[in-house]
């Protein structure tokens, strides 16, 4: 409204205009058919408000990978939550409690499969070989040795962040009178926290 030129960075605006994104449902969908491929049913959705369209997108693509291999999810395996450290202590304490466990955690974020894996790691756990866990995003740090998170993200060499400040800056300097709608395409990363149960 005030015309000041703006480009939304992974998330989309109400308006729908101005985004640089990746495909949110399909990395979500490909997280999830990994998992199923790998013979989990019993899965943990862990991610943030389905308002911000970045977790709605990720949680849809989950949803339909499960209705498509013919898994109900279990609701109370479905945690929407803050992401904070606190609040996914409390959600692995909530699942710790489950009489019977989830086999794989579905990361909303690698953020939130990095920290998951610290907290089950922590509690004894081995990973994958008791849980495995799987994040979206594909950051660099996802890619540690130490760490060696399977992830789904960008398929390009693309920078997403480096993209859109470039189309930013066109916005800025009038180059681009366009409205900008970019949603790059996904591949699945596997890597050393996932395993068939």
């Amino acid at each position: 409204k005030s015309g000041i030129p703006f480009i939304t960075y992974n998330r989309k605006h109400q308006s729908n205009k101005n985004f640089v994104e990746i495909d949110n449902e399909q990395a979500g969908f490909l997280a999830a058919e990994h998992l199923i491929a790998l013979n989990h049913k019993n899965i943990c959705w862990i991610g943030g408000p389905l308002e911000i369209s970045t977790f709605k997108g990720r949680y849809d693509g989950f949803l339909k990978a499960l209705e498509r291999h013919g898994v109900v999810p279990d609701m109370k395996h479905v945690f929407i939550t803050d992401t904070g450290k606190e609040e996914l202590q409390q959600t692995f304490k909530k699942i710790e409690g489950f009489a019977e466990k989830p086999t794989a955690i579905f990361a909303a974020t690698d953020a939130i499969a990095i920290q998951m894996m610290d907290f089950y790691i922590s509690a004894g756990y081995r990973v994958p070989q008791d849980i495995s866990i799987i994040g979206i995003d594909n950051v660099d740090i996802s890619r540690h040795a130490s760490i060696s998170l399977t992830t789904v993200g960008i398929s390009s060499a693309a920078d997403l962040g480096q993209l859109a400040i470039e189309k930013l800056i066109e916005k800025i300097q009038g180059k681009n009178k366009t409205c900008i709608q970019i949603t790059k395409a996904v591949r699945l990363f596997e890597r050393k926290t996932t395993i068939k149960k």
